[in-house]
């Protein structure tokens, strides 16, 4: 088995080696699951409403920054300048079945682990931050099963 975690991919221009490295590694049968951020959230402003960037892939976002999402990194970075890329589900399900996986599960969520936009609250229930009641829902991550076949 092999597991993606939130965060990983948008550091990646071409998701295309990313998934041909995962296929090598399966064995036949084996299992990749993936749960990330949802492709919609880094087209949307801090407003959680706006489009603003581009949603399909290929779209590079650059951003200077001297924290990180470890806490209490805030100052210490040196070089702040960041760059992470868009990847849509059409580019993340067709790499991977480029790669010869099959895909087994697609989900979207309205929950994710880390205050992604101002405005999100935290559910307790669901240990994780969401949209406002009282604003449209939208998902914030999704996951995904795939399998090499035997």
């Amino acid at each position: 088995m092999i597991v993606t975690s939130a965060g990983t991919i948008t550091w990646l221009p071409d998701l295309q080696d990313w998934a041909n490295s995962i296929a090598a590694l399966l064995a036949p049968g084996g299992i990749f699951m993936i749960r990330d951020n949802h492709p919609l959230l880094f087209a949307l402003d801090n407003d959680g409403l706006t489009i603003t960037q581009n949603y399909f892939s290929g779209a590079e976002i650059s951003y200077d920054s001297d924290g990180s999402y470890t806490a209490g990194s805030k100052g210490l970075i040196q070089h702040t300048r960041n760059h992470n890329w868009a990847h849509d589900f059409q580019e993340i399900t067709s790499v991977l079945l480029k790669a010869g996986l099959t895909i087994e599960a697609l989900g979207e969520q309205r929950i994710t682990d880390w205050q992604a936009l101002p405005m999100l609250t935290f559910n307790q229930e669901e240990d994780g931050w969401q949209m406002p009641a009282d604003l449209p829902q939208i998902p914030l991550t999704f996951s995904l099963v795939a399998r090499k076949q035997i």
